[in-house]
């Protein structure tokens, strides 16, 4: 049957007014299917470490979902990410461009065997885990080799677990581990809590002058006004060790509901270990030393003047250079400060 012509007209002007919008909608990235979207995650929702037992584990805060080489935009994270997640499977990929080449980083866990692999401008590092038995390292669980620029071999390390590894080979652990583990925010690896390494090193003043501040911060605590209270909280917790060796010996039957809530709340938030351990590890070189790899610069030049002060052979160490570069010479200082730990002795 013939189609008129008039009657075909209407639907190709139809086609004609549309079709602009429609190629507008192709070309549009906010108009896009979501699916071609990358998701908007933090670090640890992507992947991050953890030490239990001894042993490396990488995980996923987001491991109850399922995820197949998805486009992820990591906050903090430059470069494109992408992130696998199924049933006991995860892996997490970076590359990013500096200034004269491009980094790769891949983190895999597959049946709770961690796989690290990165490559960067001065080396390509490899940590891998045997997958039990006497695996593909012998009796030994984990390895990590290190390959220089040219492909020669840098190091060839084996242990019983990660942190044996970190034990027995700190240097290299921290040299070429520790970008890693600093980026996943592996807690309790690399360096000392920052909170408690400044209460170590931080300056102490003398009871007479520190008592009448603490005194009056505390009745604040009582005030009516909430900043004025959250004032003198903060105050008090600047003042760290100084303040609690003197809040711990008040008289609390004597302070109002109010000031005995805050106070707890203070030695709470404040107390990370008893005065006569802060005053101990003041003269730790062990932790003096592991304060070196703190983040804050201001950590680790303290640390630094404290084992100048203890007569520490300290030469070669600048506090306000990323340490993870300097281990070696970091760990050549604990040698010489730190007693290695006895061996049992052979049957």
């Amino acid at each position: 049957m013939a189609i008129k012509p008039h009657v075909a007209f209407w639907p190709l002007l139809l086609l004609l007014t549309i079709a602009p919008s429609l190629r507008a909608q192709v070309d549009d990235p906010d108009t896009r299917a979501p699916e071609d979207k990358p998701l908007k995650i933090k670090m640890a929702q992507a992947c991050f470490l953890s030490v239990i037992d001894g042993k490396l584990v990488a995980d996923s805060k987001l491991k109850g979902a399922r995820l197949v080489d998805q486009t992820v935009e990591v906050e903090g994270l430059t470069g494109s990410s992408m992130l696998t997640l199924k049933p006991e499977f995860l892996r997490f990929e970076n590359t990013h461009a500096v200034s004269d080449g491009i980094e790769t980083l891949r983190v895999e866990n597959r049946n709770d065997v961690v796989r690290i692999e990165r490559s960067g401008r001065e080396a390509t590092v490899y940590y891998r885990e045997s997958s039990g038995g006497f695996g593909a390292f012998g009796n030994d669980g984990v390895r990590m080799s290190v390959y220089g620029q040219d492909g020669t071999m840098l190091h060839s390390l084996t242990a019983n677990d990660f942190q044996s590894l970190k034990r027995e080979h700190r240097a290299e652990v921290y040299q070429y581990l520790g970008p890693i583990l600093r980026l996943l925010r592996t807690d309790g690896v690399i360096g000392v809590e920052a909170r408690k390494a400044r209460q170590v090193l931080m300056v102490r003043g003398q009871p007479r002058e520190v008592e009448p501040q603490v005194q009056k911060l505390v009745m604040q605590l009582d005030a009516d006004s909430f900043k004025e209270r959250e004032n003198a909280l903060r105050r008090l917790e600047a003042m760290g060790p100084d303040a609690l060796a003197i809040v711990e010996k008040i008289n609390r039957k004597q302070l109002s509901p109010q000031q005995q809530t805050e106070i707890e709340a203070f030695i709470s938030d404040v107390k990370l270990a008893s005065l006569d351990e802060l005053d101990r590890l003041r003269k730790d070189p062990d932790f003096l030393v592991e304060c070196l790899y703190c983040e804050d610069a201001a950590i680790r030049g303290a640390a630094l003047e404290r084992l100048k002060s203890l007569h520490a052979p300290v030469s070669g160490i600048d506090p306000r250079s990323d340490p993870l570069p300097q281990a070696v010479v970091i760990e050549e200082l604990r040698s010489k400060l730190v007693a290695p730990p006895a061996t049992k002795p052979a049957n």
